[in-house]
C-alpha cells in the first residue's frame, strides 16, 4: 500500500509538471469525476490457496449496495481515483453442512435448521484506471478497466432463518461480537464503459471482481477433515451502473483524429459541442 501511494503521488507530479504550460487553467483542478452509484453484491467463491475451489456451504444471493468516487484524468488514457463502496453479501442454508462444526467455538453442536448469512462491507480503495480511445466520431462509449487496492472492514451475522430469538450463532461487530472486529485488505480489478450524455455528465456501467485473502465473506470459517483451519480466498463481485459529473472539463484530452485533422474525442460531434 505504502509503495502503491509514492507511486500515485509521483505520477501526479510528474504529470502537472508536464501539463502546466499546456492550459491556463490548473491541471490539479480540471477533468475531475465525481460518481455516484448503485451495485448488485453477490459472494462468488472461496478459493484455496492454489485457487482450486473450496466448499460451498451456502446457496449465495444478490445483495444491494451503493457508493461514491473521485477520480482525476491525467492523460487521455490514464486516471487515477479512490471509491468508497457499501456492499451486502447475504445467502442461506436449508440444510447446514458445515465444516466448522465440531472443531470452531460457535459450532461446537450441529446445526440442522435453515440459516442465513448477512455480510456489510465497506470498502475503501485507491485504483489506476486504463482508458480505451474509440478514435470514431460514431460511438461515444469508451470502454476502460483499472486495478485497485484498499482495506475492507466488515460487519457480518449468522442466523437462523426462522428468527426464533435475537441470538446470533457467529458474527462480527454485532450482538455479543460487537467488539470482534475484522477488516482485510482487499484486491480489485474492474472493466467497465462510460459514456458521454452532456456535457458535463456521463454514464457508466462497471464490474468489480474482489478478492480478499480470508474466508468470512460468509460469516463460517472452513476446516479441513482433520480439523486445521483452511485458508480460503473469498472472490465476490460488485455489478455496478452509476452517474457520474465531470468537474471542470479542459478538453485537453480529446482525441485528435490525424485522418480529418479535427477533434473525435468525448466532447467531439455532440449536439451542444461548438467546435472550439
Amino acid at each position: 500500500m505504502r509503495y502503491f501511494l509514492i507511486f500515485l503521488a509521483q505520477f501526479i507530479f510528474i504529470s502537472d509538471i508536464l501539463a502546466q504550460n499546456k492550459s491556463e487553467e490548473s491541471f490539479l483542478s480540471s477533468d475531475i469525476r465525481i460518481t455516484g452509484k448503485l451495485a448488485i453484491s453477490q459472494l462468488m467463491a472461496e478459493l484455496q490457496s492454489d485457487f482450486s475451489g473450496g466448499p460451498g456451504e451456502f446457496d449465495n444471493q444478490p445483495g444491494f449496495g451503493y457508493g461514491i468516487e473521485i477520480s482525476k484524468q491525467l492523460s487521455a488514457n490514464w486516471e487515477i481515483g479512490a471509491e468508497f463502496l457499501m456492499a451486502t453479501l447475504k445467502g442461506e442454508a436449508a440444510s447446514p453442512d458445515f465444516s466448522a462444526i465440531g472443531y470452531h467455538h460457535s459450532m461446537m453442536t450441529p446445526i440442522t435448521d435453515p440459516v442465513e448469512y448477512k455480510s456489510q462491507l465497506f470498502s475503501k480503495k485507491i485504483f489506476v484506471q486504463y482508458n480505451f480511445i474509440l478514435n470514431s466520431h460514431k460511438n461515444n462509449t469508451n470502454p476502460f478497466i483499472r486495478a485497485g487496492i484498499g482495506v475492507l472492514p466488515y460487519k457480518s451475522e449468522l442466523r437462523y432463518k426462522d428468527d426464533r430469538s435475537d441470538a446470533i450463532i457467529f458474527g462480527k461487530k454485532v450482538g455479543d461480537y460487537e467488539e470482534s472486529k475484522v477488516s482485510t485488505a482487499v484486491y480489485t480489478l474492474c472493466p467497465g464503459i462510460r459514456t458521454k450524455v452532456s456535457s458535463g455528465v456521463e454514464f457508466m456501467a462497471a464490474v468489480n471482481l474482489n478478492m480478499v485473502n480470508y474466508d468470512f465473506l460468509d460469516v463460517v470459517h472452513n476446516y479441513d477433515e482433520e480439523g486445521n483451519r483452511l485458508d480460503l480466498k473469498g472472490i465476490y463481485a460488485d455489478v455496478m451502473v452509476g452517474i457520474i459529473l465531470l468537474i471542470n472539463d479542459s478538453g485537453r484530452f480529446d482525441v485528435v483524429s490525424k485522418r480529418k485533422g479535427r477533434k473525435t474525442g468525448n466532447r467531439a460531434y455532440l449536439p451542444f459541442y461548438n467546435g472550439k
